[in-house]
């Protein structure tokens, strides 16, 4: 699951994203890869520059991607979207008069799929062939408020989680039926989750400050899950692939030198290493038992993909210009949404890796 509050900050990052760059680690293999590549870019009127920070894949046939257009600042902005259908992406019409960074995008059908804005409030349904303001959050006491992710499992069954941080969240809201509600207690400061069904949810959440527990949402509850091993952590990726097997990268106080990867395994939370000088962005699987993670070098810059076998075995993969991956479901292809670039700036840009349909 990516970690959401990257966005906010991503113009500077995109613009080395815009550039490929790659850099060996010991023990580990570096290669160009020739299966991603260059699968949509798009560039939008305003002469300004874009990007798409979040994808999401409901099948070989469909998949959304997010971001903004024209930056001003992380809460001004045009957000923008493209959907993958017919076997080609193409760029939807958003409601007029918006402005903000599409952060996040959670899809369960190729005619419904939601998505938030970071700092500006709002909550779009795709449904009926576009895209409507489902829900708008306003700024309080003048300051903006953090919408960090959003899961949705059916028109009626929607998760949006604004996990506070730099700025106040918005808190946890579960939209069941037609009526939006407040989730309190454990539940209520919640970044984002990585679900396994509607009953199975798995999620960063913060109890003492943003992002240092996990939680588990199972039995119609929120459950702090507690072990020595995720001690004095803050965590930014969970990913859950079967309630046996569930990973995340974490850190201690969020400084990118103390990163570690750990993944519960038959009831314990093991470590397993992690390359160095590398800060994880977003964390999928690869379809092969194994893990795709996009990572900032810390000391030279530029974004990799960073590729762990299901053996162990590290690859550093040069980054055509994505930051976030989806699998698609059923396939070890993947989409990566980012940018390219485009005179003296960057456009927002799809990758695919494998056969897309």
């Amino acid at each position: 699951m990516r970690n959401p509050r990257r966005a906010c900050l991503a113009l500077g990052v995109a613009a080395a994203t815009a550039v490929a760059m790659g850099f060996a680690l010991p023990a580990s293999a570096s290669t160009k890869s020739p299966s991603w590549r260059l699968a949509f870019k798009h560039h939008y009127s305003g002469g300004g520059n874009s990007l798409y920070f979040a994808v999401a894949a409901v099948s070989r046939r469909a998949a959304f991607a997010v971001g903004s257009a024209n930056f001003a600042g992380p809460i001004g902005g045009v957000p923008v979207s493209a959907r993958w259908h017919d076997g080609h992406w193409t760029a939807l019409t958003m409601p007029s008069g918006l402005t903000g960074i599409l952060g996040a995008v959670s899809a369960d059908s190729s005619k419904d799929a939601w998505t938030v804005s970071q700092l500006s409030g709002l909550v779009l349904h795709w449904h009926n062939g576009r895209w409507t303001v489902a829900r708008r959050f306003s700024e309080s006491g003048g300051l903006a408020q953090e919408l960090t992710g959003v899961t949705a499992f059916s028109p009626t069954n929607v998760w949006v989680f604004g996990g506070s941080g730099a700025y106040p969240g918005v808190g946890t809201w579960h939209l069941h039926g037609h009526v939006w509600t407040k989730v309190t207690g454990l539940g209520g400061n919640i970044s984002f989750a990585s679900a396994l069904s509607a009953r199975d949810m798995w999620a960063v959440g913060g109890i003492n400050v943003g992002q240092d527990s996990i939680m588990h949402y199972v039995h119609g509850k929120w459950h702090h899950v507690t072990s020595p091993a995720l001690g004095g952590l803050q965590f930014n990726q969970i990913l859950a692939l079967t309630s046996n097997n569930v990973w995340t990268v974490a850190s201690k106080g969020g400084a990118p030198s103390t990163m570690r990867l750990l993944q519960l395994h038959n009831g314990r939370w093991i470590r397993h290493a992690l390359p160095k000088n590398y800060d994880p962005i977003d964390m999928v699987a690869d379809g092969h038992g194994g893990l795709w993670l996009t990572a900032e070098h810390t000391t030279k810059g530029g974004i990799q993909f960073l590729h762990r076998s299901a053996s162990g075995r590290w690859s550093v993969i040069h980054d055509p210009g994505a930051e976030y991956l989806a699998l698609i479901p059923g396939t070890s292809s993947l989409w990566g949404a980012g940018s390219t670039t485009y005179k003296a700036g960057f456009e927002a840009a799809i990758y695919a890796h494998g056969p897309a349909s």
